[in-house]
């Protein structure tokens, strides 16, 4: 217990904010190489949901997302 009761020892030592500031600063280029990479990878992450959105509203006939869309016409009356 007697442990627990000491203050503890004080270092001196940056914030997590600044030491990445400094190291955005220092490899600038880098970073910013990174980051375009890094959007580039979650954009063609994507390419598959528009994929299957273009083919299941290719099945329905361009319906909005909710309804039926041809499934059930016996409820709906004709389109203009």
């Amino acid at each position: 217990m007697a442990e627990m009761t000491e203050e503890r020892e004080r270092v001196n030592a940056l914030p997590t904010w600044r030491v990445t500031l400094d190291m955005i600063c220092f490899r600038w280029k880098l970073f910013l190489g990174n980051l375009a990479a890094m959007m580039v990878l979650m954009a063609f992450w994507q390419i598959p949901g528009f994929i299957m959105k273009a083919f299941f509203d290719l099945l329905s006939s361009q319906s909005v997302a909710g309804t039926l869309g041809r499934l059930d016409t016996r409820c709906v009356p004709d389109r203009v």
